[in-house]
């Protein structure tokens, strides 16, 4: 029963790979290997996306909405490895990280460069989050000063 309820889910083309599979187990485990493998072309896309992320003419909001759609493609298809141990945590820290520099890189120099500055001064650096909210303080006023 449950063989032919996976038979009748699965994209057609992928079904004559599992049709023959004696229990639902080794059709699942076989349809895990399809899946499984990276699709490095769809990553490669997303990181070079996410390098060329630039502020450009959009506001503070727009770009992060930008870049937190980039990430969340390519999140799709990298997987984390999930484990109790602390190795975990740094992996997740040093992405979070990796964000936070993305997201400073691709703002207008123009505009926040001395928000750059004053961000990167700061030990620890602070969370992507509290960058963002920083920025867009930043955004607003210089919308005031300027209207």
């Amino acid at each position: 029963m449950i063989c032919s309820w996976i038979l009748n889910v699965i994209e057609p083309r992928l079904r004559s790979s599992v049709a023959y599979v004696k229990t639902a187990a080794a059709m699942w485990q076989d349809l895990q290997k399809w899946h499984r493998v990276a699709n490095a072309p769809r990553i490669y896309q997303f990181k070079i996306g996410i390098a060329d992320c630039k502020q450009g003419g959009l506001d503070v909001v727009g770009f992060y909405s930008k870049l937190m759609s980039l990430w969340s493609e390519l999140n799709n298809h990298i997987k984390i490895p999930y484990c109790m141990c602390g190795a975990a945590v740094k992996i997740v820290k040093m992405f979070d990280e990796e964000k936070a520099y993305q997201f400073l890189m691709g703002l207008s120099d123009e505009m926040y460069g001395q928000i750059h500055s004053q961000i990167l001064a700061q030990d620890p650096l602070p969370q992507l989050e509290k960058m963002f909210n920083i920025v867009v303080q930043e955004e607003q006023h210089k919308n005031l000063v300027t209207d």
